[in-house]
């Protein structure tokens, strides 16, 4: 028997909108914050700062692209656990380094920890979940991103500005487990079918994917 329990589908918004949150958000929109602070704490030049998002970047486009393959092949509260570990701990890594060669490799790590809880998992998640106001909830979990970046871009200048930068990458990652712990604790499905129910929206007769057969024969 089909469930409805429209809590399980605000669940599913909060959660994406957080894993979008601690991997775009906090991750990227909020790197800005380290630039000056990393180049003085290490003396290199703010060039080679920046750079690290540039790692950063790149390793999270490329894991991007296995993402849809691994969602097939992994329960999704295991690649999002695996996903929270490699972000999470590569940004903690980042606080220990001493030169710009672990920080970059560190930043290349949270790249690709960054891209299994990010966009890729979070907009599947949600087209799968809604049919009706799918949109929207797209939007709102995208949001994320900047929300979380003007929630804690100035806590991070604070932070760095009391503790130093070190102590920032440690906040930055332990915030970015804070952000994930709804996914992992309410143990979202990839689609509600895993969790016995419909696409918010189906009951009222909008199809939830295309015809395949429709689609191989046009």
């Amino acid at each position: 028997m089909v469930k409805k329990d429209h809590l399980a589908y605000l669940k599913v918004l909060i959660s994406t909108c957080l894993m979008v949150g601690a991997s775009i958000g906090l991750c990227f929109y909020s790197a800005g914050a380290f630039y000056s602070p990393l180049s003085g704490g290490l003396g290199i030049s703010l060039g080679q700062a920046s750079a690290s998002t540039t790692w950063m970047l790149v390793f999270m486009a490329l894991s991007a692209l296995a993402v849809p393959f691994l969602l097939r092949k992994l329960r999704l509260l295991d690649l999002l656990l695996i996903g929270t570990a490699l972000c999470a701990g590569s940004v903690l890594m980042i606080a220990f380094s001493v030169n710009v060669a672990w920080v970059y490799i560190f930043s290349a790590i949270t790249g690709i920890g960054a891209a299994l809880i990010g966009m890729v998992p979070a907009s599947t998640i949600v087209q799968n979940w809604f049919v009706k106001h799918r949109a929207g909830a797209t939007s709102i979990a995208l949001a994320g991103s900047a929300l979380v970046a003007a929630l804690f871009s100035s806590v991070f200048s604070f932070s760095i500005s009391m503790f130093g930068w070190r102590m920032g990458f440690v906040l930055e990652a332990v915030l970015i487990l804070v952000l994930m712990l709804p996914a992992l604790l309410w143990k979202i499905d990839l689609t509600p079918a895993q969790a016995g129910m419909q696409p918010y929206g189906h009951e009222h007769g909008i199809p939830a994917e295309p015809d395949a057969r429709k689609l191989s024969n046009s």
